[in-house]
């Protein structure tokens, strides 16, 4: 078979592009599969597969497949098709897999692989992102036997409709599952919905440690194991602390992490943040 007779069989001009002669071929093997879903005994010449085949190759510059004559070349044959159509079909789905892969395996990698920490603040909502290292560096500042100090700000949007609010929802979640987090800080709409969850550490019996007047900002709720409320959260919104660090959201509520590594450290954070005066 010449260049003429497979631009005739497809059916396609002479300068015609690689993505036209991929879009009629697709469409000559559905009318071809087709015709043989009807049992045709009398395929056109016009529809003839391997003719088709071999067409396509010679004109997308593919090296000719031998056509054997068993079982085994014909098996093959059509598990190449499927190969191929598939990677034309998907070929996007396939790429937006591996982004969200590679998205997040560096993620897990960024925390499994940092320094240990004497504590780690997670910050989970609609806050500014750019006042992570003022608050590590006050941390420690007021406390100086703190080595190091891991505070994580995800900036979760209300709307959360773009592709960089969905990678950083993933973030959040992985942070929260695997980041060994001690203290949690986060918007009311956030907190909320992980502490249903079991994310927060039960504040009950330290309440009384954290100071008076409290009750009124205290949030308690039902997670999914208890059997009555629990007191996880106390809104803080209004500390100085939060004004002095440029930290900026609607509403901010500290938490314990229930699988706090370094609680005592969690403690004497937690206790700094619900402070009255400065």
């Amino acid at each position: 078979m010449d260049k003429k007779d497979a631009l005739k069989m497809l059916g396609v001009r002479e300068n015609a592009g690689e993505e036209e002669i991929k879009k009629r071929y697709h469409i000559l093997l559905k009318k071809y599969k087709s015709l043989q879903a009807e049992d045709s005994e009398n395929m056109p010449d016009a529809i003839n597969m391997n003719k088709l085949s071999e067409a396509y190759a010679l004109l997308m510059g593919f090296e000719p497949t031998k056509q054997g004559s068993g079982p085994d070349s014909t098996k093959l044959s059509q598990t190449e098709k499927k190969i191929e159509n598939f990677f034309y079909y998907y070929k996007f789905h396939v790429l937006f897999g591996i982004l969200a892969l590679v998205v997040v395996s560096y993620i897990i990698y960024s925390i499994v692989s940092r320094v240990e920490p004497d504590v780690r603040v997670a910050i989970v909502g609609d806050f500014n992102q750019f006042a992570q290292k003022e608050i590590e560096s006050h941390l420690r500042e007021e406390f100086k036997e703190f080595k190091e100090v891991n505070v994580q700000i995800i900036t979760l949007s209300e709307k959360g409709n773009t592709p960089q609010d969905h990678n950083m929802s993933m973030k959040a979640f992985t942070e929260l599952a695997v980041g060994g987090n001690d203290v949690l800080i986060m918007d009311q709409v956030n907190f909320e919905k992980y502490s249903k969850d079991g994310v927060f550490l039960s504040l009950d019996t330290l309440i009384g440690q954290l100071g008076d007047g409290l009750t009124e900002k205290t949030y308690a709720l039902l997670a999914k194991s208890d059997k009555e409320p629990h007191i996880y959260g106390i809104d803080v919104s209004g500390q100085p602390i939060l004004k002095n660090l440029n930290l900026k959201g609607k509403a901010m509520i500290i938490g314990m992490r229930d699988s706090a590594p370094h609680y005592d450290n969690g403690v004497k954070v937690l206790k700094l943040f619900v402070k009255k005066s400065w």
